[in-house]
């Protein structure tokens, strides 16, 4: 007689069934965890990336940077002056930043040397953060710069050792820590009257 195929027609275990669909269910489940995981954590890292956002000072507002801006960020390595700084990027590039829409005493100048200390002690040897106004008739990158949450022009207008620079400027706020420093005799403001020249205007001497 011809032998029984042992497989034939034999009954699948209902509990075996059970197990096989439980297994998949569990890892569908940790594989789409997995992806969402993933997918948050990506927007987490760009909503604190310098091109998604920059926070201000606590006195000041946050503001969006466009996909548009041009954000560079690079070693401060020299200060020409009190609104003038030269940082290394990452291609080991020198590249000379001019503070947008301030401007400090020259050099010569009462409180110009003053001015070139305050800018040495808030970003000298410090990774900075610029977003790109314009490029001046210099050649040099015009930009709004940051040390961490710090907004540099804003701070040196706080600190009395700069003025805004109203032909340029589009911050209104800059105006009111103006007048802040200037109620509190910071910096410049503290110097005899006839010294408190705005730089624009010692420029055309």
């Amino acid at each position: 007689a011809q032998g029984r195929n042992p497989y034939t027609n034999k009954k699948a275990n209902p509990l075996a069934q059970l197990k096989t669909i439980v297994s998949k269910y569990i890892f569908i489940v940790i594989f789409f965890s997995l992806i969402i995981f993933l997918a948050v954590k990506d927007t987490h890292i760009l909503s604190d990336s310098p091109r998604s956002a920059l926070s201000y000072t606590e006195s000041q507002k946050p503001i969006l940077v466009s996909s548009d801006d041009i954000v560079i960020t690079g070693k401060v390595v020299g200060i020409s002056d009190g609104d003038t700084l030269t940082i290394l990027d990452s291609n080991s590039r020198q590249i000379k930043i001019r503070l947008a829409e301030i401007d400090t005493p020259e050099k010569g100048q009462p409180y110009g040397n003053r001015a070139k200390e305050e800018l040495s002690k808030l970003v000298f040897n410090k990774t900075v953060t610029i977003i790109q106004v314009d490029i001046d008739r210099y050649k040099r990158v015009i930009g709004k710069v940051y040390v961490d949450n710090l907004y540099i022009n804003k701070e040196l207008v706080s600190l009395g050792a700069a003025w805004v620079y109203l032909d340029y400027s589009k911050d209104p706020d800059l105006l009111s820590v103006q007048n802040e420093a200037k109620r509190h005799l910071r910096g410049l403001w503290s110097l005899p009257e006839d010294d408190i020249i705005p730089p624009w205007e010692w420029r055309r001497r």
